[in-house]
């Protein structure tokens, strides 16, 4: 199954899995391994694209709610500029950065444990660190940003460390 063909399942309220049985959907949305949900508010068939095929989207904000209320309020359909177009290539692109965004953040927590983290930066982790501590630090962190998820224990992981001063001096 591919991520075109689950949107439409999830849409008709069918559930099932897809990507080996990681990805498991119903009518509510997405369940990733991790355990967090990705939904697509009112999802449904939005008309039919330029290249004749189905095209579907979602109310993505909450002004694009209010339109849709009102439109059915006076039973007008909703404009097209409601909806924020999905399809299945974009499903997958938002479950891929959804995982990488939880593995960051759990990588975040368990450094968090030994060194007080400042910020993220999309995957980087950025820790203060005390000068005395900097070789192991170093090492654990490393260790901690190369270990697989309990949810995915073969996902093969790396990353590379920075030093400095400041973020910016970090290399």
């Amino acid at each position: 199954m591919h991520g075109d063909a689950a949107l439409l399942e999830v849409i008709s309220g069918a559930a099932g899995s897809f990507c080996k049985g990681l990805i498991t959907y119903d009518a509510t949305g997405f369940l990733l391994p991790s355990g967090m949900k990705l939904s697509y508010s009112s999802l449904q068939s939005i008309g039919t694209g330029e290249w004749g095929q189905e095209e579907l989207g979602y109310l993505s904000t909450p002004a694009a709610h209010r339109k849709y209320a009102r439109a059915r309020i006076v039973s007008e359909k909703p404009p097209k500029e409601t909806w924020t177009s999905i399809y299945g290539g974009k499903l997958i692109e938002n479950i891929i950065q959804a995982l990488a965004r939880i593995v960051v953040f759990e990588q975040m927590q368990i450094i968090g444990r030994y060194y007080p983290v400042l910020f993220q930066v999309h995957d980087e982790n950025v820790a203060m660190i005390p000068d005395g501590q900097v070789t192991q630090a170093k090492e654990l962190i490393t260790r901690i940003m190369s270990t697989s998820p309990s949810w995915a224990p073969n996902l093969p992981l790396a990353c590379e460390i920075g030093v400095g001063q400041n973020f910016g001096d970090a290399k």
